[in-house]
């Protein structure tokens, strides 16, 4: 009996010492990973002699610089341009965090150098330069930086394994960087992120929050989707998940960030972020017209003059000294924004009043059979669940690049997207016969030096006769010089299901994303789709762009009318069988809400009758069943979706288990019977 005990002993104490060796092991990797990290910059001489704020839980103000810049070999000087600049500023008092992004563009006396673009700081003396430069203009001190590269993005977002971000409108972008990872430091490739709730992966965050030519307002669409990640990041990285990927982000950002906040520091900053409430977050993105206006400097550069009368009573808010009984900056200065809320905006917007939702819920059972067959999208290509839950795959092995599903009304044929990274085509398959995939776009150019004549082809959608699909597409780009300031947005199309007798039928507003998501509203000719536009003030698109419903008719374009007023954002329409009945995402505050109505005909065209909540979180994509009495929708759960059912009418949903977490979110479930 001792031996045996003995024997357990051992074992135990084995495994002890080779836990207690593997863990100091791990922790002496992080601290040389971490130690790799940092890097003072020395203040230069005309910086006022500042003590950084070493007690990360006192009363004292935390601001610290944040810097992004392309690390690749574009760049040979000892600095890069720095691409974006955030100031982030922590009050350990209330908790508060206010972020200020300002534009590369901004016109700003540099200290030693006269006047330059703010980029241009880091250009020319590094981290040391553009953080005087930044005291300098808002008059405040800064405690501590960090830089970090593409590369050192794309792998944080990895490491937690992804990002669930709600893409605030279409992103489009003929000429994005492809200096990853490339021979050609100068190569460009296309962008293309349908808008809605989605899972992203570091390399497709990057291409969110880096894309910069499909927006109307450029560099600062651009700078709020930074924000955005951003606070996506901070709300994952809470908690036992961060602690847990330590010493893989330790190890992948050693040569990738630059900081000069020590080991120790680090972690309090870690453990301070762990008590900020996303509605404690604000954001401010220094944009056009509100804080600065376009010009040309004299030597012809492209810059933004900056309001100084309008930016720094927002800074002086923003950055004033802790006040133990009140916040430290005023919400008419900056509006708070939960996560991926639009940046402020002082256009006022029209909205529909708030709909009300049900104080009480009948419960909603999973019925025994389902009310259809579903096609889903999961991994780039598509499964059907039969009526008793059961899964099959209905694409070839090989199909990795497949989505957004449109089946016939007869059920025996699907038109989906083909995706590759530089363009997408619509494809044809037999649900039935399983025949070969029929092309019917050709969107890939034929000249591959000539990449920006490539095309989007997405959302297709049957007639009820099945003689007609429509589709969005950019096709009418065709018709302008290819170059960094032609448009780019989506229309929609019509054309034969062999690709013959193709022709546009919608014009879409410049730099919003265009006009997305078409589907014959029943037995008529009349579509509906989600028209996306901007706000603007004295000529120019400002804020987050809007989207609204509209109605159109194939046979008359005269027949138009608008379902929702000019504001918000509105993605992910969905039509019953009928055409009487919708269900759509309307975005809000870091969440979005399921919404479903009914489209009431009058004298004055369509119009929304009786909205009614039916779901609210992460959600995405909704579907009516064939019978028209329940609504599908997708959830975020873990690094994917899962599939729910709810009734139309109103009450609690039930998860439908057999898809999994792994649904495509870019795609609608089509339920046929």
């Amino acid at each position: 009996m001792w031996k045996v005990i003995r024997r357990i002993l051992l074992m135990v104490l084995a495994v002890v010492v080779v836990t207690a060796l593997w863990m100091g092991y791990e922790v002496y990797t992080v601290y040389t990973d971490v130690s790799r990290t940092y890097r003072v910059a020395p203040r230069i001489a005309i910086e006022p002699r500042v003590t950084p704020v070493t007690n990360f839980f006192g009363n004292h103000r935390i601001n610290v610089l944040l810097l992004g810049s392309d690390n690749d070999q574009k760049f040979q000087q000892q600095y890069p341009l720095s691409q974006s600049m955030i100031v982030v500023t922590i009050d350990p008092v209330h908790d508060d965090v206010s972020m200020l992004s300002i534009p590369r563009d901004f016109w700003v006396p540099i200290p030693g150098y006269g006047m330059g673009k703010i980029d241009t700081a880091a250009e020319h003396g590094g981290v040391s330069l553009a953080r005087a430069t930044v005291e300098n203009l808002l008059h405040i001190n800064i405690d501590y930086y960090a830089w970090i590269g593409l590369n050192g993005f794309s792998h944080v977002v990895d490491d937690f394994g992804g990002v669930t971000v709600n893409i605030t409108h279409p992103i489009l972008d003929d000429f994005y960087p492809n200096d990853l990872g490339t021979a050609d430091p100068y190569a460009y490739t296309r962008v293309f992120i349908p808008p809605g709730w989605h899972h992203l992966s570091g390399r497709q965050a990057l291409d969110y929050v880096r894309s910069r030519h499909g927006d109307a307002v450029g560099d600062f669409g651009r700078s709020a989707r930074q924000q955005q990640v951003m606070l996506r990041l901070q709300k994952q990285a809470g908690g036992w998940n961060l602690l847990l990927k330590i010493p893989r982000l330790s190890h992948d950002l050693s040569s990738m960030v630059r900081t000069d906040m020590d080991l120790r520091q680090l972690l309090d900053m870690a453990r301070l972020s762990r008590h900020i409430l996303p509605s404690h977050i604000k954001r401010v993105v220094l944009s056009a017209p509100t804080y600065c206006q376009y010009s040309t400097s004299a030597d012809g550069q492209s810059i933004l003059v900056p309001y100084w009368r309008a930016i720094l009573p927002v800074t002086r808010a923003m950055f004033a000294p802790i006040q133990p009984t009140a916040p430290s900056a005023s919400a008419h200065v900056a509006v708070p924004a939960h996560l991926d809320s639009p940046s402020p905006t002082t256009v006022p917007q029209r909205s529909s009043p708030p709909l009300p939702i049900p104080s009480a819920t009948p419960v909603f059972r999973l019925p025994a059979r389902l009310p259809g067959t579903l096609i889903y999208a999961s991994g780039g290509t598509f499964y059907r669940l039969d009526r008793t839950g059961h899964v099959t795959s209905i694409m070839p092995s090989w199909m990795n690049a497949a989505a957004m599903p449109a089946v016939s009304r007869d059920g025996r044929t699907v038109a989906f997207v083909r995706w590759s990274r530089e363009a997408s085509d619509i494809d044809i398959y037999s649900l039935r016969s399983h025949n070969p995939l029929t092309q019917v776009t050709k969107s890939i150019s034929p000249d591959p030096t000539f990449i920006s004549n490539s095309l989007w082809a997405a959302w297709p959608t049957w007639s009820p006769d099945g003689k007609t699909i429509l589709f969005s597409g950019d096709g009418y780009k065709l018709q302008l010089p290819a170059n960094e300031s032609r448009q780019q947005d989506l229309a929609i199309y019509a054309m034969d299901p062999n690709g013959s007798n193709l022709r546009q039928l919608t014009t879409p507003d410049p730099g919003a994303g265009g006009d997305t998501d078409p589907q014959f509203r029943g037995k008529t000719s009349e579509y509906l789709y989600d028209h996306w536009s901007y706000n603007h003030q004295n000529g120019l698109a400002v804020g987050q762009p809007y989207s609204q419903l509209m109605i159109r008719d194939v046979t008359n374009s005269a027949r138009v009318w608008t379902l929702t007023p000019p504001s918000g954002q509105i993605v992910q329409p969905a039509l019953d069988r009928t055409g009487n009945n919708i269900a759509y995402i309307q975005n809000g505050p870091g969440t979005s809400t399921l919404v479903s109505a009914r489209i009431v005909n009058s004298a004055n065209g369509p119009h929304l009758y009786g909205r009614k909540v039916i779901a609210s979180g992460q959600i995405a994509q909704p579907a009516f069943t064939p019978d028209g009495r329940r609504i599908s929708y997708l959830r975020a759960e873990g690094s994917g979706f899962a599939l729910f059912l709810a009734p139309a009418s109103g009450g609690a949903a039930v998860q439908i288990n057999a898809p999994g977490s792994a649904v495509d979110a870019e795609s609608r479930p089509i339920w046929s019977p």
